[in-house]
């Protein structure tokens, strides 16, 4: 998580140079971000993850998920994956889709 912590100027200081050095160094970056705001920002694809409850009584080193559950709430392009309703499953809140400019931006729905 490249930008807790951080205030707004050095959150996109920092997220425009990983993007600059992946775009100039033709690398992939892999990276966590609870910001979907960010996500649409500068991310060209996206993994949404649900929360896993934690079991009262279940030794997490030696838990095994299921095959019938996932942790992955949608994947691809920013624009198809971060829906109100993908995010409403993952965070729990309702959102509305914003365009501003260029961008796009999840705000809470009223």
């Amino acid at each position: 998580e490249p930008t807790t912590y951080l205030d707004l100027s050095n959150q996109v200081r920092v997220l425009e140079t990983i993007a600059h050095l992946a775009r100039s160094q033709d690398v992939t970056v892999l990276m966590t971000i609870h910001e979907p705001n960010q996500a649409f920002a500068y991310a060209d694809a996206v993994v949404l993850l649900r929360k896993l409850a934690v079991l009262e009584g279940v030794d997490p080193t030696t838990a095994v998920l299921r095959d019938d559950v996932t942790s992955v709430i949608a994947s691809g392009d920013p624009l198809a994956v971060l829906t109100p309703a993908n995010v409403q499953e993952a965070y729990g809140v309702g959102v509305d889709i914003v365009e501003h400019g260029q961008r796009r931006l999840l705000v809470p729905s009223d």
